[in-house]
């Protein structure tokens, strides 16, 4: 599961992982925040936080980091 980390200054989005991330939470979550920060801030720093819940991610989950990156890039 990934959530957003609220209450961070301007132009810094956070995303925490727990447990099982999968492709469906960066469709549903990371998406569309990243989508709403960059209408905001032309310059974006990310923090990613692991949970010591987090387990594993599969494939689709690379993948999609993978899009993510190169379309924000």
């Amino acid at each position: 599961m990934i959530t957003i980390i609220k209450n961070l200054p301007a132009g810094i989005i956070g995303f925490r992982y727990d447990g099982h991330v999968t492709k469906e939470d960066y469709e549903t979550v990371m998406y569309p925040a990243f989508q709403a920060a960059t209408e905001k801030n032309k310059e974006l720093k990310v923090l990613c936080e692991m949970a010591e819940s987090f387990k594993d991610f599969n494939l689709g989950v690379v993948k999609g980091d993978l899009a993510l990156g190169l379309k924000y890039f």
